[in-house]
């Protein structure tokens, strides 16, 4: 017979995050009389969460001549926090969304069809054949996965550099001109380029021992970390803001909750590669990065009003994208870059077992903050730079996500 009262408490084993995307700012279908039926919430993965309401007060300034304080006056409140994550494929894409102000867009999947493929000077032009008008959902900038050239080496991810037609796109790097290819598939689920687009969410927090349950609403993402280290799953955090919580014994879901993405959980050691400077692998120069870590801050702020103790809403700052590189310490061409304040771009991608793959570019960037210097003995010298991101004046993007499936 099993037995009850085994615990001082709640475990953090028996917890769960789920989340609902709101149709509008702090409602959640159900909750303290806004119309509907409670909503399906989905299943969120992380590794841990800092949810919580933030409160303000004020002491009561009364003087006493027994000196003490009269009262503790609440002057306001707001729902923030954060949920720290492992890169997994497809699990965190509403909230990739939501870190960007924008929407997935330009998912294109094409073929097996006949292309013929024809050079240029320094690019390559992939045409349909069959002229369906398949490519006319690209744009410049994206990126693909080509697949079922004649050549199979060449098989593999392409950035597009113009959409020529409805039916002709020029990609780099270049391929070798063939004819006629007859079994060619080009393929992106989508892209993101930092936006105005707004996304929030209801997320409800659950200690499942205890049967307690905590929603936070009009949560948005005020800001995005991302870490690569050498040796370690890449992880990071997503850092919310929102309007107000609530807490209840049952949850706020209709109690059938759209289950997880079961993707496989991403490392820097198997699955990240091909992380370019303006379009050079770095490791084929013998440069060879031991962490990366990226920081996107939407700078939003807690907009307060007479009357009401929670946020009324939420005022949108810029699009900050920040981060810094470390690297073995083999030359000074990147010390050079920032000599000369030479902008450079990076992108590099992540890709599971199965296939699936995201693709970072950061097309516009400036190094600062060198660092370069002999710590200690017995020591591998490191050169560690910070960076930021600024706006491509060609895409229009500062930090743009591609995604790929299997």
């Amino acid at each position: 017979m099993p037995v009850t009262n085994y615990g001082a408490g709640a475990d953090t084993s028996r917890f769960q995050l789920r989340y609902y995307n709101e149709t509008a700012w702090g409602e959640t279908p159900g909750v303290d009389g806004v119309a509907g039926p409670a909503p399906t919430f989905t299943e969120m993965r992380a590794t841990g969460e800092s949810l919580t309401m933030n409160e303000s007060t004020v002491q009561s300034e009364e003087i006493r001549s027994d000196r003490s304080i009269t009262d503790l006056v609440r002057t306001g409140f707001e729902a923030s926090g954060d949920t720290n994550y492992e890169v997994s494929f497809g699990s965190y894409d509403d909230f990739f969304q939501g870190a960007l102000f924008s929407t997935w867009s330009n998912a294109v999947d094409f073929g097996p069809a006949s292309v013929s493929i024809v050079d240029a000077t320094t690019n390559s032009q992939i045409i349909d054949d069959g002229a369906s008008g398949a490519f006319s959902g690209f744009t410049a900038g994206q990126w693909i996965r080509v697949s079922g050239l004649t050549a199979a080496s060449e098989d593999g991810y392409y950035r597009i550099i113009s959409v020529d037609g409805a039916d002709t796109i020029t990609v780099a790097p270049q391929l070798t001109a063939v004819t006629n290819d007859a079994a060619v598939s080009v393929k992106s689920s989508g892209i993101l380029r930092n936006g105005t687009t707004a996304h929030s969410f209801s997320i409800e927090k659950e200690f499942a021992d205890v049967t307690q349950f905590f929603l936070y609403q009009g949560m948005m993402v005020s800001a995005m970390e991302m870490n690569f280290a050498a040796e370690e799953i890449l992880g990071g955090a997503f850092t919310f803001m929102g309007k107000t919580s609530v807490n209840g014994g049952a949850t706020y879901g209709d109690g059938t909750p759209t289950a997880a993405a079961s993707t496989q959980v991403m490392n820097s050691v198997n699955h990240l590669s091909n992380l370019r400077e303006s379009g050079t692998v770095l490791s084929d120069n013998d440069t060879f990065l031991r962490s990366m870590s990226i920081s996107l801050d939407n700078g939003l702020r807690g907009q307060k009003a007479i009357g009401d103790a929670g946020n009324v809403g939420v005022g949108l700052g810029r699009c900050n994208v920040t981060g810094t590189i470390e690297m073995y310490f083999i030359d000074g061409a990147l010390y050079g870059k920032f000599i000369a304040e030479t902008e450079i771009s990076f992108d590099w991608r992540i890709v599971d077992t199965a296939g699936n793959a995201y693709i970072f570019t950061m097309p516009r960037v400036k190094l600062t903050s060198p660092t370069i210097a002999a710590g200690a003995a017995d020591e591998d010298v490191i050169a560690s730079f910070e960076f930021q991101a600024l706006r491509d004046p060609v895409t229009g993007a500062t930090l743009q996500i591609d995604r790929i499936p299997a």
